[in-house]
């Protein structure tokens, strides 16, 4: 990650349940066929099967919306760990921690977001909850159906989840 927008960070594609990465100025995204799965089963019907068949766009006027998914696009990050922390009373109980904790979090998010239309923020405790990130990102919601190998292609050896080789 760079906060030039320059680093390999930019270039990775959060898809919900996967990732995925830029290969193009245009916005294409590459990710795993079992990430898009649900896309290409969504925009099959009884005469396209593209979970069998596959399916390839020769066209931006060709593209099919992939129906529930969105992308979001890191823009950067910072330590609140100071914002967060400043606002917990000590000797606080366990439960009113938390909800204190959840208040204050989602009060930042809230501000964080209202920056612009398109912003999805999130906020993550590390060490034990001795550290507070907070974590920009775009939020693409137009996204489509460009190109899916057949499932025989998509599912080769048998692994749809990538984690070990064929």
């Amino acid at each position: 990650y760079k906060t030039d927008g320059s680093g390999l960070m930019s270039a990775v594609v959060h898809l919900g349940g996967g990732t995925g990465e830029f290969v193009s100025p245009k916005g294409l995204i590459l990710t795993n066929h079992h990430v898009a799965f649900g896309a290409i089963q969504r925009a099959s019907d009884k005469e396209h099967d593209y979970i069998t068949d596959g399916f390839l766009a020769r066209s931006g006027t060709e593209e099919i919306p992939a129906a529930g998914y969105i992308a979001d696009v890191l823009l950067h990050y910072e330590d609140i760990t100071a914002q967060v922390t400043r606002q917990l009373k000590k000797n606080l109980k366990p439960y009113e921690r938390y909800k204190r904790l959840e208040a204050v979090k989602k009060a930042i998010i809230r501000k964080a977001e209202s920056h612009g239309t398109d912003l999805y923020c999130t906020i993550s405790s590390m060490y034990s909850g001795n550290r507070y990130y907070l974590y920009t990102f775009k939020r693409l919601k137009d996204l489509r159906l460009v190109y899916a190998p057949p499932q025989a292609i998509g599912n080769f050896g048998g692994e749809v989840d990538n984690w070990m080789w064929p």
